[in-house]
């Protein structure tokens, strides 16, 4: 069970399972004070309840319950920081980067798993630059925040284009590489019927340096005879 713990699932007990009786709480507001420690007096109250109302849902170690408290009060309390700063947009916007890159990154892996065109030989080798350090960086002036999981799936209303900014470093045979595991992507959602509102265009190039210890044949030969010079 504590694997699947998150903060999510901490977030719909307190805001939704459990009974708003906490200090006169409506469902959707804070019941902790964030501007004082976990541990202080005036939420002392609060976190036995809470741990109280958890334990009578879930068949969970006190331990990992008191875990998941604090995470999600010391999330809660940066968020409330970020909030006071006006730094919660860009941190938003920040997070929302790094999940849609972290989701195609699945996708490509997904994708060459499956992919028979591509000899065993080569997919080994492709592990060792499937990772977020090789693929391109994607902005956009619009947050895009979807409904669903996947930013080609479940989409509710149009986003801006994203800018794709490309790694002047990386090889063709991996730009090629990654727009082939891309386009059989689109291929495979158009078959469903899925239509694509996330488009994406192309942006100025990225200053993000070369990863240290990055295979020659993953990198353009001009760029390493820079480095070696």
């Amino acid at each position: 069970m504590s694997s699947m713990w998150n903060l999510n699932c901490m977030d719909q007990l307190v805001e939704k399972s459990l009974p708003c009786t906490f200090h006169g709480c409506l469902p959707g507001s804070d019941c902790c004070h964030y501007s004082f420690r976990f541990g202080h007096e005036l939420n002392r109250n609060v976190n036995n309840d809470i741990k109280k109302a958890v334990k009578n849902q879930l068949e969970e170690d006190e331990a990992v319950i008191q875990v998941a408290m604090k995470t999600y009060f010391f999330t809660k309390r940066k968020e409330k920081k970020r909030e006071a700063s006006g730094k919660a947009e860009s941190f938003r916007r920040k997070q929302a980067r790094r999940q849609r890159k972290q989701q195609k990154l699945m996708r490509r892996k997904e994708t060459l798993k499956k992919c028979s065109s591509v000899d065993e030989e080569t997919k080994d080798k492709l592990k060792a630059v499937m990772n977020t350090m090789y693929m391109s960086s994607e902005d956009t002036d619009s947050l895009a925040e979807f409904d669903s999981s996947d930013d080609d799936l479940g989409i509710t209303r149009k986003a801006k284009p994203l800018r794709k900014r490309p790694l002047l470093w990386r090889a063709k045979f991996l730009n090629d590489t990654f727009s082939m595991l891309d386009k059989r992507h689109e291929r495979k959602l158009n078959k469903m019927g899925v239509v694509l509102y996330m488009t994406r265009r192309e942006g100025s190039a990225s200053t993000r340096p070369l990863p240290d210890g990055s295979p020659s044949w993953a990198v353009r030969s001009s760029h390493l005879e820079r480095d070696n010079e």
